[in-house]
């Protein structure tokens, strides 16, 4: 698993690899690539106390379910709730980063990520319609992040991954088009000069009910469900597994943290 080291370089690198991702939508002049860069470290640097402690929180109720030999899918549902927020908080921090980003745009960086997004969208929507592929590529992705905790999985749990991910190919596309939705509102913003960080930030924060239709709320129900069934089939050799991950994760959290 990633040790501290690994932990914190990711925190040095994250100011370079997220403003070059933005650079790749704006594709900005390298003084405000620079500035941005600089107000990014900036917030991390006066915040990541306050993000470990609160992922420290985090990790100590999935301690606490995990002596469970039975969780629900409420005790899911009120983690989540507060996973997001934390996620809600994260956004809010770095609100001087998105001013950094879209502030002074020219009409040039503007159509930039107007062609940009809109490139990378219809792809995904491409790709969505060869559905065993895209839902393969769906199933792959949640595997690898139980691979971030669990040593292994029995094949009753990959059958259910299998199954949920199944159910949910609409779901799966909805949130491309979502994404499609808030790029088009995000650009009428831009090319009209309105303010845009606060309807960033509130996406970004995953608050998307304005684009959203009613298969997000069916999805997250049955997620839920799908999490508790999950963690209740899992082998006491895996809960074991999780427990020292995680609590490997907690340490490095700590040392971030200094405590």
């Amino acid at each position: 698993m990633f040790s501290c080291s690994k932990l914190e370089t990711g925190l040095q690198l994250a100011p370079r690899i997220v403003s070059n991702r933005i650079d790749d939508a704006f594709d900005y002049k390298s003084g405000k690539l620079s500035a941005l860069r600089k107000q990014i470290d900036t917030d991390i640097q006066s915040y990541k106390k306050g993000l470990a402690l609160r992922l420290i929180s985090h990790i100590d109720v999935i301690l606490e379910l995990s002596k469970k030999d039975k969780i629900t899918s409420a005790e899911i549902k009120t983690f989540i709730d507060s996973a997001k927020e934390t996620q809600e908080d994260i956004i809010l921090h770095f609100q001087s980063s998105f001013e950094s980003a879209l502030s002074d745009l020219s009409e040039k960086q503007i159509s930039h990520f107007k062609k940009y997004s809109d490139k990378k969208i219809d792809s995904d929507l491409e790709d969505s319609d060869d559905k065993k592929d895209f839902l393969n590529d769906r199933k792959k992705s949640i595997l690898k992040t139980y691979g971030y905790f669990f040593d292994d999985l029995t094949d009753l749990q990959k059958k259910l991954v299998e199954e949920f991910v199944n159910q949910h190919y609409a779901y799966f596309v909805e949130r491309i088009k979502i994404r499609k939705q808030f790029s088009d509102h995000f650009h009428l913003k831009l090319v009209a000069n309105e303010p845009a960080t606060q309807f960033a930030m509130n996406y970004y924060a995953g608050n998307t009910k304005q684009f959203s239709s009613g298969l997000i709320k069916f999805y997250m129900d049955d997620f839920y469900k799908f999490q508790a069934d999950f963690w209740n089939m899992t082998p006491e050799k895996e809960r074991i597994n999780l427990r020292k991950n995680i609590n490997s994760y907690k340490d490095q959290l700590k040392k971030i943290a200094g405590i």
